[in-house]
């Protein structure tokens, strides 16, 4: 199963931003906004200097954030069934059922 690729950033023609715009916008705080940054999660930014403007839509980044969403909860099913799967495994193994511990005559 191929997984879809992550979603381009995109402008999509709206004026680019203050950080403080965007965190307005999106009802988050800066301090939100620069913990999503270090993750590689913040919207996409220029930098001149002491000038900084967030150029990525809102819907771009949104969309952005919800594949992520979506690949973090597609790992944490995986890892679910593979834990599963081994308790049964070892459930399984520990039985005196099991196929190893039958005796061959």
């Amino acid at each position: 199963m191929t997984q879809p690729e992550m979603p381009e950033w995109r402008d999509d023609g709206e004026p680019s931003k203050s950080i403080s715009e965007f965190c307005l916008r999106e009802n988050m705080s800066k301090a939100t906004f620069r913990a999503l940054a270090a993750k590689g999660l913040g919207p996409m930014i220029i930098r001149q200097g002491a000038f900084v403007r967030v150029v990525e839509s809102h819907k771009s980044w949104r969309d952005r954030m919800l594949w992520h969403s979506q690949q973090q909860t597609a790992l944490r099913e995986q890892a679910r069934r593979r834990e599963q799967a081994s308790a049964a495994g070892k459930i399984a193994a520990a039985s005196p059922l099991h196929v190893s511990k039958r005796s061959h005559q």
